[in-house]
Order: C-alpha cells, then structure tokens, then sequence
C-alpha cells in the first residue's frame, strides 16, 4: 500500500484492513500525528504574530522556504503546507 488520501471508510471495511495488515494502524496513527503536528505549528504561528503584516510575512516566508529552487527566475511561487 502507499500513501493515499479517504473522506470515509466504514468501520467494518476498517477492522478487515486491520486484521490483514496489522501495520496499517500504527503508520496511520503515525500520518494522523505528523498531520496534527503541522496544524499545530501553523496555528502557533498565526497565534504568535501580532499584526497582519507579521502574519503575512510568515506566510510568504514559509510558501517560499516550501518553493526554494522550483520557481522560474525572478519569480515566486507559493505552495501551502
């Protein structure tokens, strides 16, 4: 299995998944936590800075450490986190 993205499974499709591939749980725990993590750190963030312009700075600083290297010259490009 790799990397993949579900709105919805219903809970005996999931206890099946379970008891096929046991490891299944612990690395979506693990996915679950880093998730929460960034959220986390992204809400700090915007909780620390004071001013919308402190939150903007942030924003583009962290879009543009995401981006180094991708854009074409003299260009930004922004992607989220």
């Amino acid at each position: 299995m790799g990397p993949c993205q579900v709105n919805f499974i219903d809970r005996d499709n999931v206890m099946k998944l379970l008891d096929k591939y046991g490891e299944l749980g612990l690395h979506s725990a693990q996915a679950l936590s880093r998730e929460f993590q960034s959220v986390y750190r992204e809400f700090h963030e915007l909780v620390l800075a004071r001013s919308s312009a402190g939150k903007l700075a942030r924003l583009l600083l962290r879009g543009a450490a995401a981006t180094r290297g991708t854009a074409p010259a003299g260009k930004f490009a922004f992607a989220p986190a």
